[in-house]
């Protein structure tokens, strides 16, 4: 069991993204989390997504494209080598 911290995540981070948007990803971890503070977490389930893009196309647009960057912003980071934090 490796112990190694990938990244440092802070108000509004996110995490299990890769399950979110894999079918593969149902139910396999890559990673585990381990907080160090008390906090809150959500949890976005796809029916939610669905019904809110079809409620309210925009929101479903911007939280898909906010999802999609930090997505985005994690691989670039681990190509080049650099530790994942986030605020």
């Amino acid at each position: 069991q490796d112990n190694q911290r990938i990244a440092l995540l802070t108000r509004g981070g996110l995490i299990g993204e890769i399950a979110f948007f894999t079918q593969s990803g149902r139910g396999r971890r890559i990673a585990s989390v381990r907080a160090v503070t008390s906090g809150r977490l959500l949890v976005l389930r796809r029916k939610f997504l669905r019904e809110l893009t079809r409620k309210d196309p925009d929101a479903g647009y911007q939280l898909l494209m906010n999802m999609g960057r930090i997505m985005a912003e994690r691989l670039s980071k681990s190509a080049a080598g650099a530790p994942a934090t986030e605020n």
